[in-house]
């Protein structure tokens, strides 16, 4: 993977910049900037130390998705590994959210999360074929409500 330094950066910056709102921006960032210090202080990866290096010129942002990609590509975990790393934190992020926000039990989670269980392989069939290109962001009504969240008066979470 230290071959492709160049697109991991672009990779980075892409991905920093589809999303819009600031407070994911500032989320993705500081979760990877912590993710990346951790991992550099167990792996001794040289790809690692360039991109901290790069992270630290201001060459790249060390948004979350991307340090775990080069984490888990460092540690030899193929693609659907990662890809199963990621769902996993989306997965666990949005219904530790309802917990907190909604009438919910943690078994009824849990049963939701077993039930997507279901589908996550074949909605990682449909990314196959998909390109650093491809990506996007693509969810008005979720950032609508997000920007009326990040300028309310009142917040349900403060970062």
């Amino acid at each position: 993977m230290a071959e492709n330094m160049e697109a991991v950066i672009e990779a980075d910056c892409r991905l920093y910049h589809t999303k819009l709102l600031a407070e994911n921006r500032q989320m993705s960032v500081r979760l990877g900037s912590r993710l990346l210090s951790l991992a550099r202080s167990t792996l001794h990866s040289e790809l690692l130390g360039k991109f901290a290096e790069r992270v630290a010129h201001g060459q790249a942002y060390a948004t979350h998705a991307v340090v775990l990609a080069v984490i888990l590509a460092e540690s030899e975990v193929d693609e659907q590994g990662l890809w199963a790393a990621l769902m996993a934190g989306v997965e666990n992020m949005v219904l530790g959210a309802s917990l907190r926000t909604m009438r919910i039990t943690h078994i009824e989670t849990q049963a939701m999360l077993h039930r997507s269980a279901s589908y996550i392989e074949e909605l990682y069939g449909g990314i196959l074929e998909l390109r650093l290109d491809d990506m996007q962001s693509f969810a008005p009504m979720m950032e609508i409500v997000a920007a009326l969240h990040e300028r309310g008066n009142e917040r349900l979470f403060m970062n």
